[in-house]
């Protein structure tokens, strides 16, 4: 049994390299989609409103009170 579990979890990935280029991306590639929008604090991202509104104590923890 413990053969078993100790084959089972093992993965190998062999990877053979033929041939590499460098090649040019467009700008574009990197843009946020459209509908994404820039938040002001880490805070804004990581809590929804609710709870952000709820904790206001947590602005002082994270230093992200707006003066």
């Amino acid at each position: 049994m413990v053969d078993w579990y100790q084959r089972s979890c093992r993965h190998k990935a062999l990877l053979e390299t033929s041939k590499i280029e460098n090649l040019r991306v467009s700008k574009s590639i990197f843009d946020a989609p459209l509908n994404y929008k820039l938040r002001g604090s880490m805070q804004e991202v990581l809590m929804s409103k609710t709870s952000r509104d709820a904790s206001g104590d947590l602005e002082v923890l994270i230093g992200d009170k707006k003066q």
